[in-house]
């Protein structure tokens, strides 16, 4: 990708803590022309997540950016529990924070703006997939030349060593909280696709200084993430960046992605312990073309360089 080249994009997301921070990696950078954000069900139900969108672009001065509510439930209309890592409201439980307008809320759905915005943008529009692929899914089953409009597509989620997290045993929670989204979204999702999955972000955490460098940075943005993580982050026992590699991928390939590897992968169903896994066929076994990039290792250094930047609200060319 040029350095001059404009990125349009829609971000489909369920607004927790490491959303925050990629979304306003993307608003710093002035390659990217947002042109809406679509929310889903994940570290919180999906009305919050707009009322954290509008928290968010209000101090990135960006409330032009449309919102679109998404889907409320997984395809089969189950909600996962999303527990507390993320606050119970998805954005760190923020006291003091000025109430947000709710109507501005547009009332065209997630899945309608997601197949009205590609079709406008035929052939020139990124999607970035930052949380359950609810939305995404119903899009290309509701709209067959969906994905064949979109020029690439970001994705978080998804893992690949068999490992999952405290809430289930083999799968990452993006694809845990929607496996049949995820599986369509792979399967059928008719244009190229990198994916940044578990794996990537866990060995590549952030140092303690390195957040420390981060939060201590005195502008409206600095302060807002700070504020953000000031009653979770003793929860945490390490700094993992998730969204953020996704969205650092796109901005800056060569500077985030070390190694990746093209493969077919998809995702598990029926497993009793596996559900929701994605399972990557690296060996050619099942001798189909690859329909994923997988990003398999990244540069945290270059990341950490990439968020101060935002937080310092300066360009991220």
């Amino acid at each position: 990708m040029s350095g001059r080249e404009k990125i349009k994009c829609v971000v489909d997301t369920d607004a927790g803590t490491d959303d925050a921070q990629a979304i306003a990696m993307l608003l710093a950078s002035p390659r990217v022309d947002v042109l809406g954000f679509t929310t889903v069900h994940g570290n919180t139900n999906t009305k919050q997540v707009c009322v954290n969108l509008l928290k968010l672009l209000r101090v990135l001065n960006r409330e032009d950016i449309p919102i679109f509510l998404g889907a409320e439930t997984s395809l089969l209309g189950d909600v996962k529990e999303s527990g507390d890592f993320h606050g119970t409201d998805g954005l760190g439980d923020m006291k003091d924070i000025e109430p947000v307008d709710i109507t501005k809320i547009r009332t065209e759905t997630a899945t309608e703006a997601l197949s009205r915005i590609s079709k406008e943008n035929e052939g020139d529009l990124t999607l970035i997939a930052i949380g359950p692929l609810t939305n995404v899914a119903t899009a290309i089953r509701r709209d067959s030349g969906f994905g064949s409009r979109l020029k690439q597509c970001y994705i978080m989620g998804g893992n690949y060593y068999g490992k999952g997290n405290s809430k289930n045993i083999c799968a990452e929670f993006n694809f845990f909280c929607d496996p049949e989204a995820a599986n369509i979204v792979l399967n059928q999702l008719s244009c190229p696709i990198t994916l940044v999955g578990m794996e990537v972000c866990f060995d590549n955490p952030f140092t303690w200084d390195m957040h420390k460098s981060l939060r201590g940075i005195d502008t409206n943005t600095g302060r807002f993430f700070k504020l953000m993580e000031q009653d979770i982050i003793r929860k945490w026992p390490s700094y993992i960046p998730c969204d953020e590699y996704a969205v650092g991928a796109l901005l800056n390939p060569k500077g985030i992605i070390r190694n990746s590897k093209e493969v077919f992968a998809s995702v598990e169903l029926k497993g009793e312990h596996t559900r929701g896994q994605m399972v990557i066929d690296w060996y050619e076994v099942l001798h189909k073309k690859p329909n994923v990039t997988i990003v398999t290792e990244s540069s945290s250094e270059a990341l950490c360089e990439m968020i101060k930047t935002a937080m310092e609200e300066k360009s991220i060319i």
